[in-house]
């Protein structure tokens, strides 16, 4: 199969040019595939693999596929590989909302990266479409946005709808992660006290101590509880979404269960909690709809999220503690663990963390003291252990280590 290059200028845009066939008259036509790359060896690399698509048949279809349809084939693709509806939710409507009315008409081989760019720099200063403080978006929202449009590319260069991915070469706006927000052990007993009475109460305590999600404790079902062994089992999480209601699926996690050992504490906790929820179901009589959870309704049926997070907000205000969101008590959580026993694996295992690095990414912070403390250790061993601070051996050496 023959093709060659051409470029467009001395150092302009190369075009791959191949035969493509002939016409309903027979003459032979020519097609151009816009490389976009000025690098000769990128341009030969993208030549032979489009060459070797020519061949086999796989070759994309000159310039019909839209931005459009390159995202929305994407998201589509996410859902059929089970990914959780919360997480779908939010790209695609960054999609509808957002990328598809600003470039979604364009053709998908057409996009440059300087198009890309260009519709960053101008999201970064376009209105907001809630009703948060801000009037503008955010770097994280469009950094979000550089993030989907690259995997829907990428998507597309795999399925071989494509031959190349512009955004690859975008640097997207830094985006600012939001401040972990840690409650002291004082507010964490202020706001224990706040809701001792209520009906939520152990639920709260359980986040605090064990670091379960939300979703993970709205989801949590006696048979997953073990009292007697003092262990329960994380598996399913339940999730509100805004266009399909409450959902359930497994754990987040690269484990689809994780076990969590429990202390005497929290046995007890549980046990008192199982007592309650007998005791409403009672009340409840017929119109109790029993579905084994830990923390059910007053009449047994899954808790609304919503409703957590307005009693959660309330309990704050009460407790005059400022305004975190539910997450954090598994921030708060973890910090604890961390201070009181000093092991990454611990907290690792508990939380449900892939590996011990993305503990230490997170948490790494709670580990005040340890690197001076390893420092103290590292010196006594080159100069030996002084005696008092103000003593301590001075290396002596004819240059200066930098």
């Amino acid at each position: 199969m023959q093709g060659h290059l051409r470029q467009r200028g001395k150092a302009g845009t190369y075009y791959a040019v191949f035969d493509d066939g002939r016409d309903e008259t027979g003459k032979r036509r020519q097609r151009w595939v816009n490389l976009q790359t000025t690098s000769k060896r990128e341009a030969d690399k993208t030549l032979a693999k489009l060459l070797t698509q020519k061949a086999e048949g796989t070759l994309p279809p000159p310039g019909r596929i839209t931005v459009a349809e390159v995202l929305t084939s994407y998201i589509d693709s996410r859902v059929t590989a089970g990914r959780a509806p919360r997480t779908v939710g939010p790209y695609r409507d960054l999609a509808t909302q957002r990328i598809i009315p600003a470039i979604g008409s364009r053709k998908a081989a057409d996009l440059r990266p300087a198009d890309l760019e260009r519709f960053y720099a101008e999201q970064l200063s376009a209105p907001r479409l809630d009703k948060q403080q801000k009037d503008h978006l955010s770097p994280a929202t469009v950094a979000k946005m550089h993030a989907i449009i690259r995997a829907a590319f990428r998507h597309a260069v795999k399925q071989g709808t494509l031959t190349r991915n512009p955004a690859e070469v975008v640097t997207p706006p830094s985006a600012e992660h939001p401040e972990q927000q840690i409650l002291t052990p004082e507010q964490v007993r202020t706001l224990l006290d706040v809701a001792h009475d209520h009906r939520l109460y152990r639920l709260l305590c359980l986040a605090l101590s064990t670091g379960m999600r939300e979703g993970e404790l709205m989801g949590l079902r006696w048979g997953d509880v073990d009292l007697e062994r003092a262990l329960l089992t994380v598996r399913v999480q339940r999730q509100y979404i805004p266009t399909e209601g409450i959902r359930e699926r497994r754990t987040k996690g690269y484990r689809t269960d994780r076990p969590i050992e429990l202390t005497e504490a929290e046995v007890g906790m549980l046990r008192t909690q199982r007592a309650r929820v007998a005791e409403e179901r009672l009340l409840a009589a017929d119109q109790w709809q029993d579905h084994g959870l830990v923390f059910p309704s007053s009449v047994g049926t899954p808790l609304n999220a919503r409703n957590v997070l307005r009693w959660f907000k309330r309990t704050l205000d009460a407790a005059g503690l400022p305004a975190i969101r539910f997450h954090d008590l598994r921030h708060t959580a973890a910090t604890l663990l961390l201070q009181a026993d000093g092991r990454i694996i611990v907290t690792q295992q508990r939380l449900g963390h892939q590996d011990s690095a993305t503990t230490t990414r997170f948490y790494g912070h709670a580990l005040p003291g340890d690197q001076r403390a390893a420092a103290t250790r590292a010196q006594a061993a080159i100069f030996g252990a002084p005696d008092s601070a103000s003593d301590a051996p001075v290396p002596q050496t004819s240059r200066v280590i930098r």
